[in-house]
């Protein structure tokens, strides 16, 4: 705004019609009507009389159903500044006014973390996640209440790490805890209560074998790839794609899919109504800036804009490691199964480790080894006993140079390939089952 550099700081708005629907194709843009005051200019989402003066942050945007009518809520972090925030609110959209009016006001004083919600139904129960260890019951009722909100953490009551019998740290949901955020999960680390490998969200860059430092992002079902991908970014200007069997994890790899110099782009969020072709083509917008950088020039017409990707997961560039589980009710009875193994078994009660992680059947790329049982208990090889069976998962060949793999045994004790070590040192006992089902 020409008067005022910095804008509304109220929160703007706008609607644009879905592509099938007669708007644009997201590979040409997104064609955006705002709502807009008297004076023409964008209106405040979250105006002063509703939310007190000062900095209105909207967190998250979600739709609910209340006495059969569909509500669009959202939490809103009000306050003065980048840090601590007067308070919280939980608001619902108003028609007939055009801005968000506050329902409830929380005295809590969180710095505001932009949050991009998705819906999963967990063991009959719909779930509305803000964050993927953040979730609350997808009603309006449960939203207003703090204690309906479950934490994924590793932290008791006593604010101390909770570990299994054999030491390792142990995640589960926890209603009315407080979300570990990540600056929290590297604090831990450097005052030795956790060790890499046991934060919930730890990943390893597929390239160098290094951990990559995972910060604001989005996570999201994705039909093609039949697990749920997160789009998240690293260093400043870093962003980078992984995926999981379920939406609180276990996150293990990851690969860069952009950067942008010395350029700042921050709070990726992929917008899954615009996936085309079952989800094979995804779109994902985020903050060019060099806030927060060491750009030493902006970019005319582009700083402080919002730039969106269009990427393709069938390059096989994104051919991730999946974990492999060690499945069986006893430790006699147990088997190695992929995510789908375990599914196709309703095995995922039994679930004791992950074993390893090694490529999904169903994904390319080039010179891999597919991997079918074999013959005897515990066995692998490389050719498959029956012409319709599907490998159960891919390894990389026997030669193959990379620190992050060990060799996988044949029969005779030779070498078929090269499968992924496990990253991770958590228990998974606790992890979620991937949801029963997930809205289209």
């Amino acid at each position: 705004r020409l008067s005022y550099p910095l804008g509304n700081f109220g929160a703007s708005g706008a609607t644009s019609l879905l592509p099938d629907s007669g708007g644009l194709d997201p590979a040409r843009g997104v064609d955006l009507t705002y709502f807009t005051g008297a004076d023409g200019f964008a209106k405040p989402m979250c105006p002063d009389t509703e939310f007190g003066e000062g900095l209105k942050w909207i967190e998250s945007v979600m739709t609910v159903r209340d006495g059969g009518e569909e509500k669009l809520i959202a939490r809103v972090a009000a306050g003065t500044g980048m840090e601590k925030t007067r308070e919280w609110h939980l608001a619902q959209w108003d028609d007939a006014r055009q801005h968000f009016v506050s329902l409830v006001r929380w005295d809590l004083h969180e710095m505001h973390e932009s949050s991009h919600p998705f819906r999963a139904t967990v063991q009959g129960v719909e779930f509305l996640y803000l964050f993927p260890d953040l979730r609350v019951r997808a009603e309006l009722s449960a939203l207003r209440e703090l204690k309906n909100y479950e934490a994924f953490t590793c932290l008791t009551g006593r604010n101390a790490v909770d570990r299994d019998a054999a030491g390792r740290v142990r995640y589960s949901w926890k209603p009315g805890a407080a979300r570990l955020r990540q600056g929290q999960l590297r604090d831990l680390t450097k005052q030795g209560k956790l060790k890499a490998g046991e934060s919930w969200l730890h990943l390893l860059d597929m390239e160098t074998g290094k951990p990559v430092e995972a910060g604001r992002g989005s996570v999201c079902w994705n039909s093609f790839r039949h697990r749920w991908v997160t789009i998240a970014s690293g260093e400043p200007g870093e962003i980078w794609f992984s995926e999981a069997d379920t939406p609180a994890g276990p996150w293990g790899f990851a690969h860069r899919i952009a950067s942008h110099g010395r350029y700042n782009f921050y709070n990726p969020a992929q917008h899954p109504f615009f996936d085309q072709e079952i989800g094979r083509i995804i779109y994902f917008e985020g903050t060019y800036t060099d806030s927060f950088s060491g750009a030493p020039a902006k970019t005319p017409r582009y700083d402080y804009n919002q730039i969106m990707y269009r990427l393709t997961l069938d390059d096989e560039r994104l051919a991730l490691p999946a974990p492999v589980y060690r499945v069986g009710k006893t430790d006699k009875e147990t088997r190695l199964l992929p995510r789908e193994g375990v599914e196709a078994q309703h095995a995922w009660g039994e679930v004791q480790e992950i074993a390893f992680f090694a490529i999904p059947s169903a994904q390319h790329r080039a010179g891999l080894v597919s991997i079918w049982r074999g013959e005897k208990p515990g066995s692998w090889q490389t050719t498959s006993r029956f012409p319709d069976d599907d490998p159960l998962f891919q390894a990389l060949p026997p030669d193959a140079t990379d620190s992050m793999t060990e060799i996988l045994p044949g029969p005779d004790g030779k070498p078929l390939g090269r499968i992924w070590k496990n990253p991770l040192t958590t228990s998974t006992a606790d992890l979620p089952p991937p949801p029963v089902s997930v809205p289209q």
